[in-house]
């Protein structure tokens, strides 16, 4: 995981503070497939395919040790909201 963070450490800091990445409101995996996506195409961004997938990774990791109560509050505005489209 130490080399991941590394990567995230390297790559992200090219246009963001870390502190920024790994402080964000993304938790989710899917939130941050589609951020390091839109990340990916930005000019200059030098984040290869096989980068950005270990990019995903550490961040995905990060947010399930840092960001529980986060990710609980995330899943329950899921719940819902699938709820209330049932009705």
């Amino acid at each position: 995981m130490q080399k991941k963070y590394e990567l995230v450490k390297v790559k992200c800091s090219h246009c963001h503070t870390l502190a920024r990445v790994i402080n964000s409101n993304y938790a989710l995996p899917d939130e941050w497939k589609r951020y390091i996506k839109r990340m990916r195409h930005k000019p200059g961004s030098g984040i290869k395919k096989k980068e950005a997938k270990q990019i995903w990774e550490f961040l995905v990791y990060d947010s399930k040790v840092r960001k529980k109560d986060l990710i609980k509050q995330k899943m329950a505005e899921a719940d819902s909201t699938a709820a209330a489209k049932k009705k």
